[in-house]
This record gives structure tokens, sequence and C-alpha cells, in this order.
């Protein structure tokens, strides 16, 4: 099993307009791809602004979108990341 860090910043990309109505961050919904299995959607406290993420294949890229969770509900996913290849897997002395 490959298991990997996912670290972000928070950080507003554009100014709002009205201040007092900002509503703080509850959480994040993290969205993990590659091209050849199904997306694990997954849950994250809102500090510290990292998980670690389990269940991952060797020698396989990924991409991660994130939205925001707060009172009001969830923002609009992000952009894709840049990709990130996982290491190859190590065989063990038996070969399994």
């Amino acid at each position: 099993m490959i298991r990997a860090w996912l670290r972000w910043s928070n950080s507003m990309s554009s100014p709002r307009t009205n201040l007092d109505q900002v509503v703080p961050v509850s959480g994040y919904k993290i969205k993990l791809s590659s091209s050849t299995g199904t997306p694990q959607i997954m849950l994250a406290v809102a500090f510290p602004t990292e998980t670690l993420v389990s269940g991952l294949c060797a020698d396989r890229e990924y991409v991660a979108t994130i939205c925001a969770i707060n009172l009001h509900g969830m923002s609009e996913f992000s952009a894709d990341s840049d990709p990130v290849k996982t290491r190859k897997g190590r065989l063990s002395q038996s070969g399994i």
C-alpha cells in the first residue's frame, strides 16, 4: 500500500467585497484522480492544511482538486494540481 501526504494553502484567490460576511472554513473535500482508476474523495479538517492519503497504487500519476467547506456549503473545486507520480513498489523477498 502506498501512502502520501497532501498539503495545501488556504489563501484566498480573490478579494471579498464584504469582509463582514466571511465565514471560516470548517473543512475541505479533496478529490484525488488517476487516469486508470476511480477518483478517491476524502474529507479533511480545516487545520492543519494537510492530510495523509493511503491506498494509492505504485508507479501511477495522480492529480488533486480541492474545495472548501463552511457553514454555507462547498466552494467550487479548484483547478487540477500538477501531476504527481508515486514511486515504484517493491517486491517482498518471497516475490509477492
